[in-house]
């Protein structure tokens, strides 16, 4: 169960990495799989 949850977490982070890197510089890209609450879905909210 811990190696599927581990495998996971990668594939989630791969993805978050594949995704953003296309967009952000690598320094930002590490800050978002570091924390992927940094990111929220939808775009900006506000104003």
């Amino acid at each position: 169960m811990l190696a599927a949850r581990y495998l996971s977490e990668e594939r989630e982070r791969q993805l978050l990495k594949r995704t953003f890197s296309m967009h952000f510089p690598p320094p930002m890209v590490e800050r978002i799989i570091a924390n992927p609450t940094f990111v929220t879905e939808g775009g900006r909210s506000g104003s």
